[in-house]
């Protein structure tokens, strides 16, 4: 399938050239899924800003460069696939400006600033018989999807809690760990936030908050100020076991309960102690989730990101964002 990147920045293909990325995802970028993948054709990258079109044109220098999608050349101007890696203000307009011959979208994360706006994007791709897929990647990272389908009681028993700390927005990392907390532990209920972020001064604010499920669990976001470090890790918490993701998703560790070493009687999980180490998965992700879109379009498999699982994650971040404002009102979804 013809395929036209549109929006040229770092995730759609600066971190390539980045030594330290390469050393643990093979595929961290738009790019480098384009250049591989054998169902995917790229033809054209689109970018307003010269200097992010020549570095395109540096590192992969047999794809056309344009400022705009009007000015593709002309046999190449009615293709397939539009990969969409712009700010999400600008989704809906690109999203309207491409040609009737796109059947199928993939487009960064948020997948737009509002609930309405999703809505509407959704919409519009019904409409037009377009396949639409959001880079919420820990859908298709094999390890997450091994745990979701059965493998996560095998290791921790009946899951319980789920603890997240995370910075760097919550529109940015909260909308991943929304979804990924739906995709582990099913509906999010209700969200409580704190009102005081860990960044007051981000464009993007990263709220705490404490977040109960239907299933009757209850998961917590801790919010850091990623201007300190990064920090990413979840820990799910089982009747027999602590299955902990951490640095990003490029650890994860499994500790059993066992007998408490200073309290006759009792039990712990040893979680100071060598654990189980899981094969991580995550720089495969960006990989499978193109070939589940491709799948989807030879009718062999659902979406496993959709426009409406998206939705779905904005739909709690929104609700942590109305809760935070309204000085940590309970807020049910």
């Amino acid at each position: 399938m013809n395929t036209v990147l549109i929006g040229c920045g770092q995730v759609a293909a600066g971190y390539a050239i980045d030594p330290q990325y390469a050393k643990f995802y093979r595929y961290s970028t738009h790019a480098q899924v384009l250049h591989a993948h054998p169902d995917f054709n790229w033809v054209a990258a689109v970018d307003p800003a010269e200097r992010a079109r020549a570095a395109i044109s540096k590192q992969w220098t047999r794809i056309v460069t344009v400022p705009s999608v009007k000015d593709l050349p002309s046999e190449i101007a009615q293709f397939d696939v539009a990969v969409i890696a712009t700010p999400p203000k600008l989704r809906m307009e690109v999203i309207r400006g491409l040609p009737g011959s796109v059947r199928a979208i993939l487009v960064e994360k948020p997948l737009a600033l509002t609930v309405k706006e999703c809505q509407s994007i959704i919409r519009h791709c019904r409409k037009q018989s377009i396949r639409l897929q959001v880079n919420l990647w820990r859908r298709a990272d094999e390890l997450h999807r091994r745990l979701a389908a059965g493998e996560l009681k095998k290791y921790i028993g009946t899951l319980s809690g789920i603890g997240i700390v995370y910075g760097g927005g919550l529109r940015n990392t909260g909308t991943h760990l929304m979804d990924f907390l739906e995709m582990m532990g099913g509906s999010i209920d209700t969200v409580t936030a704190l009102p005081d972020p860990a960044d007051p001064d981000a464009k993007d604010p990263s709220y705490s908050a404490v977040i109960a499920l239907k299933s009757g669990m209850t998961a917590t976001l801790l919010a850091v100020d990623a201007a300190r470090y990064r920090a990413l890790s979840i820990d799910m918490w089982g009747t027999t076991g602590l299955l902990r993701i951490s640095q990003e998703g490029l650890r994860s560790e499994v500790w059993p309960v066992r007998g408490h070493r200073a309290l006759s009687g009792a039990r712990e999980i040893a979680c100071d102690e060598p654990g189980k180490v899981l094969r991580p998965t995550v720089g495969e992700a960006f990989y499978h989730l193109y070939t589940n879109l491709a799948e989807a379009g030879r009718g062999g498999e659902a979406l496993w990101a959709s426009g409406e699982t998206a939705c779905r994650a904005g739909q709690v971040v929104a609700a942590i964002e109305q809760s935070a404002k309204a000085g940590g009102k309970l807020v049910r979804l």
